[in-house]
């Protein structure tokens, strides 16, 4: 078939009279329905140019970020401040490169900044402060229950010392106050020899007049007392002898309550302090740059991706990455 026979063939199957009322109302609607075909076009335009400004947001916040992890002094940083870093990147990387793009997207590349900003204080600064809080606020009051347990059984165990004290005391008193009763029985009787014809008198006349029948048992008592007694003071001048005296096992009893007394007090009282302590902040113990950097510690922001941070045009938001070992250097744009 040649290209007359073509022409022929499609003007007499497209171009006859019963087409014509399909082909002007087709032209009818074109016409009609150009305002939403604008719309819809300028929406569809919209719509890519969204689509491409953030896939191109988050292509360049890859390559940021690759750049970043890549750094060799982000690298040399130990192993939890490494991973800090490298999670409080995820958010400072976008909010970096539509700082830098702010001219391309426009309004947009400052409201998403800025919800960039607020997730990078939620989630980069907040959670992992109130994280690190927790388990020491947990930790803290672990350790406090234990040392109230222990504190307990300290007291339990000073209960029983005092009780102890006290039955040790009752003893040295049984044997002390029998030997006190002879001395002065002894004193009165002008010495053992009148002690003795004193009880050796008073037998006598039991016997005679048959007063009681357990004299001679008190009697033997009494000399087995005196025995005790004088042999007691013989030995008195030990050491071990006076350390069971009454006075003196009263006295170390005194001493040792007071001391132990004294002890809980400061204990209890400093466990008490330690929780009635502020919260800390976790990254206090670490040195923090005073912002006085000279001209050659400045960075290039090229040559140090690891060097992150956000502006709000004039004023500074915070550091991106406020963890030790990174040196944080403030640049306006």
């Amino acid at each position: 078939m040649d290209l007359e026979d073509l022409w022929d063939a499609t003007v007499g199957e497209y171009v006859r009279w019963d087409l014509w009322p399909a082909y002007l109302s087709a032209v009818l609607v074109w016409g009609l329905t150009s305002p939403l075909r604008d719309v819809g076009v300028a929406f569809a335009l919209q719509v890519w140019r969204v689509t491409h400004m953030n896939g191109d947001l988050w292509r360049l916040s890859a390559l940021r970020y690759h750049d970043m992890i890549t750094n060799e002094e982000l690298r040399g940083l130990d192993g939890p401040t490494y991973a800090y870093a490298l999670w409080n990147g995820l958010f400072a990387v976008p909010a970096l490169v539509l700082r830098d793009r702010q001219e391309e997207y426009g309004r947009y590349a400052y409201v998403l900044r800025s919800w960039w900003t607020a997730y990078r204080v939620t989630y980069g600064e907040y959670l992992p402060c109130l994280t690190v809080l927790t388990f020491r606020s947990v930790g803290r009051y672990v350790c406090a229950f234990g040392e109230a347990i222990a504190a307990m059984w300290s007291r339990c165990y000073e209960f029983g010392e005092g009780g102890f004290w006290i039955a040790v005391i009752l003893v040295s008193l049984s044997l002390f106050l029998p030997m006190a009763l002879y001395d002065a029985l002894e004193y009165v009787s002008c010495g053992p020899v009148g002690l003795f014809l004193l009880l050796l008198l008073f037998n006598a006349l039991n016997l005679a007049f048959s007063w009681t029948d357990s004299y001679v048992i008190v009697s033997l008592i009494i000399v087995g007392i005196g025995l005790f007694s004088h042999g007691w003071h013989l030995c008195a001048e030990s050491t071990v002898m006076r350390r069971v005296t009454p006075v003196a096992l009263a006295t170390n009893a005194l001493d040792s309550v007071q001391r132990n007394a004294a002890l809980r007090v400061r204990t209890e009282h400093a466990n008490a302090e330690r929780l009635r302590a502020p919260d800390s902040d976790p990254l206090e113990d670490y040195p923090a740059d005073d912002g006085g950097t000279s001209e050659n510690e400045t960075l290039e922001e090229e040559l140090s991706p690891s060097v992150l941070f956000a502006e709000d045009d004039e004023r500074l938001v915070g550091e991106i990455v406020p963890y030790p070992g990174i040196r944080v250097v403030f640049q306006k744009a």
